[in-house]
């Protein structure tokens, strides 16, 4: 096998498709009869019977703790393929927790909690989703389940397992994930080790400074205050005036997409990488589509047509992918291989020029 630098982490191009499905591509792939796998307890009838559940977002996109588990899982099969079974429906592997957690969030150990909190609704049970596997296939199934077992139990209320909240009695992990979803036959994508918490402690970061904004933000004066005192030299009220308008600007795309505004940025990633093409160093593209991928809430279609619903709040979101992407590590910015994207206000569109990409003067 080759050898794999330990910070680097080959994902499944099925599973990036996975993430950046959309509602309307789910119900073009079922009205196509492209449903082709189904889960093990699914009724004898034919493919093209009304779909059992809503086909909607909250039943398609695959959120909160999905994108964990999914750079866990990739990274597993980069580095230890030979550790992962196989039966008719899912891969499967068994880890040491800490390992399962260094493989969730790589050194963002300030995050373990955040990955608690999201984690342990899927042991309560999530329905089956529709999840786009290729371009032209679906399916409909649970694409992940989770189990820790515990050790070392010993008082009675530590063996009355619905009293064990506490990871310190977890010794081992299994993840069973759909086999499909963990494919390289379509190829893969790089991305660095435990790519999503990087992005969210990017943006933990940019909100936590935020935060004296914030706090003055029903104050003008304090505002500009603020704003010259976190100056590195002294600058004018009118100066002040206008970084500070410049701050609350962002300050309103990060609060817009406060609902996994993070995870926007992560696909956003992903979009870019998935459609690449390798033959090019710098690359364009469509902004609308991409938004439309990624950040829905600032586009709109008409007669078959993208458009802008927030062209602002579109290209302040392009500056923000930009702004996280250049605040990772140098190794991780290695591993993705984007140099640097380019926002474009009068076009639909952004430049994206990847490593030893030619700048334009």
């Amino acid at each position: 096998m080759k050898n794999i630098p330990p910070g680097v982490m080959h994902e499944p191009r099925p599973m990036a498709w996975a993430h950046l499905t959309t509602t309307g591509d789910i119900k073009k792939l079922i009205d196509e009869n492209a449903l082709e796998i189904l889960p093990v307890d699914w009724p004898d009838i034919p493919k093209k019977d009304p779909a059992p559940i809503p086909v909607d977002a909250a039943s398609t996109l695959l959120r909160r703790a999905y994108p964990y588990i999914f750079d866990c899982a990739a990274y597993m099969a980069t580095h230890y393929p030979d550790r992962i079974k196989e039966d008719e429906l899912y891969k499967s592997f068994i880890m040491p927790y800490d390992v399962f957690l260094d493989y969730c969030l790589d050194d963002c150990n300030e995050l373990k909690e955040e990955l608690k909190h999201e984690l342990y609704p899927l042991f309560k049970g999530r329905p089956a989703k529709y999840i786009k596997v290729s371009k032209n296939r679906a399916v409909f199934a649970h694409p992940v389940i989770i189990s820790f077992f515990h050790a070392d139990l010993k008082t009675g209320k530590e063996k009355r397992i619905k009293n064990i909240g506490h990871d310190s009695k977890v010794s081992m992990v299994q993840v069973q994930i759909l086999k499909e979803l963990l494919s390289y036959e379509q190829g893969y994508i790089n991305l660095p080790k435990a790519p999503y918490a990087k992005i969210r402690r990017i943006y933990n970061k940019m909100r936590n400074n935020m935060q004296p904004f914030l706090d003055n933000k029903d104050s003008y004066r304090g505002t500009i205050n603020h704003m010259k005192s976190i100056a590195t030299e002294k600058i004018s009220t009118e100066e002040a005036a206008r970084l500070a308008t410049v701050t609350h600007a962002q300050w309103n795309v990060i609060e817009k997409i406060e609902q996994g505004g993070f995870y926007k940025v992560y696909l956003a990633v992903k979009y870019i990488l998935a459609n690449r093409n390798a033959a090019l160093s710098e690359q364009n593209y469509d902004f609308l589509e991409l938004c439309s991928k990624c950040a829905p809430e600032y586009t709109y279609k008409r007669g078959g047509k993208l458009y802008y619903k927030d062209r602002k709040g579109a290209v302040r979101f392009s500056i923000l992918i930009a702004g996280i992407l250049h605040k990772l590590g140098p190794e991780d910015m290695d591993v993705i291989g984007i140099e640097e994207i380019r926002p474009h206000e009068e076009q639909n569109c952004i430049t994206v020029i990847f490593n030893g990409g030619r700048r334009k003067k």
